[in-house]
């Protein structure tokens, strides 16, 4: 195990996703590893500030380093990149306008990535806490990531259509307005709107709709799930309804820190990212 250890974070990897590569020396040799939580860096430092992770390196020996001294050091010079590749692979060979149809509903439908992301990115100005607004960041640009998935799968299963699969699927009205591009929309035609979506500025009043809206996705993941045959098309949304599982499970973790935190008696009460003084 080791006791002492001066961690560096690179910075031009503290990414998105998985692949924080920190940098740090034992017993004088410099070592690079990857943290591979699926969480971005300073996320991850925020929510086990103190504790201590454990990370395989490359010689197959298990390292320790404490999260706390990276965190005081290099928290506020992390930041993601945008990186050149999906967060998971599309690769659909076979066109289907009406399955891009429904599809499409998770793109820009009321329970679809591009409200997600806008939801927790807007949310995350008003959380007490720095954790609060570490992990509403994170799972907001991973958000980013799955819409950009959504938008590569209907892109994939429209390019190569043919005039009488247009006519043919439900897809026609939809070519008329947009061709081929993707826009975004309901699976009902409906596009896009905030309407879809809240940011109240109250800790439990939004973790409360971020656990609803999670819940939500996952549903409609699952009936698309139910309407597609191709594998293709299937391995990335079933990845998208996994991750949905995940970031409900955080969210349930976060509104119960929340709580823990807070004057329980008035919680309810007041707004505790507006009365910060009345609740610690």
């Amino acid at each position: 195990m080791i006791r002492s250890i001066e961690a560096i974070v690179h910075q031009q990897y503290s990414v998105v996703y998985d692949g924080a590569y920190v940098y740090y020396s034992y017993n004088g040799e410099q070592r690079k590893d990857i943290i591979k939580y699926g969480n971005r860096l300073d996320v991850m430092i925020g929510r086990n500030r103190g504790e201590e992770i454990v990370l395989e390196n490359r010689l197959g020996k298990q390292d320790v380093i404490v999260i706390q001294e990276i965190y005081n050091k290099y928290h506020k010079l992390i930041m993601f990149i945008y990186e050149k590749k999906l967060q998971y692979p599309v690769k659909i060979d076979k066109p289907d306008p009406k399955l891009a149809s429904i599809i499409i509903s998770q793109y820009g439908g009321p329970d679809g990535e591009l409200g997600a992301s806008l939801r927790y990115l807007s949310q995350h100005y008003s959380m007490p806490f720095d954790e609060l607004k570490g992990l509403l960041t994170d799972i907001g640009t991973e958000e980013l990531g799955h819409l950009e998935m959504i938008g590569a799968i209907v892109h994939q299963l429209t390019r190569k259509m043919t005039d009488s699969q247009i006519q043919d699927s439900a897809f026609a009205p939809y070519f008329v307005d947009h061709t081929a591009g993707v826009y975004p929309t309901a699976a009902s035609g409906f596009p896009w709107t905030a309407a879809s979506m809240q940011v109240k500025g109250d800790p439990i009043a939004d973790l409360t709709e971020d656990l609803a809206a999670e819940q939500k996705a996952r549903t409609t993941y699952d009936n698309i799930i139910r309407m597609v045959d191709d594998p293709d098309v299937l391995d990335p949304i079933k990845y998208l309804r996994e991750r949905e599982i995940v970031h409900f499970q955080r969210f349930g973790e976060t509104l119960e820190n929340v709580k823990d935190r807070m004057n329980s008696k008035n919680f309810y009460a007041i707004n505790p990212a507006f009365d910060l003084k009345k609740i610690f």
